[in-house]
């Protein structure tokens, strides 16, 4: 019971912190967080970009409502956005369940 009680807190956890990368997003203009984030370390060690690359840029686009371009970008960073905000939902469904739960307990 402690083990599950204890894996729900960190979903919790990392799903606050996954979503606060796409609220960073739409907050923050484009320009300041693609200055401010690091160059890919594949790319500084052999010039090749790695699977992730364009996903900082995919997630921007995103936030914009440019979704051909942001699939155009990274297609890996497209999908991973809707599985962050769709994992962000159950995440609070679950939250506002346990909290009814914890009331009534």
């Amino acid at each position: 019971m402690e083990c599950s009680k204890a894996l729900k807190i960190a979903w919790f956890f990392y799903s606050a912190l996954a979503l606060s990368g796409i609220v960073i997003t739409v907050v923050l203009p484009a320009d300041f967080i693609l200055n401010n984030t690091p160059t890919c370390y594949s790319i500084k060690q052999s010039g090749h970009e790695c699977f992730m690359c364009g996903s900082t840029r995919s997630f921007i686009l995103l936030s914009r409502g440019k979704f051909m371009d942001a699939f155009i970008s990274n297609k890996l960073g497209a999908i991973l956005f809707f599985l962050i905000i769709v994992n962000s939902i159950i995440a609070a469904f679950h939250i506002v369940k346990f909290k009814s739960h914890e009331k009534t307990n």
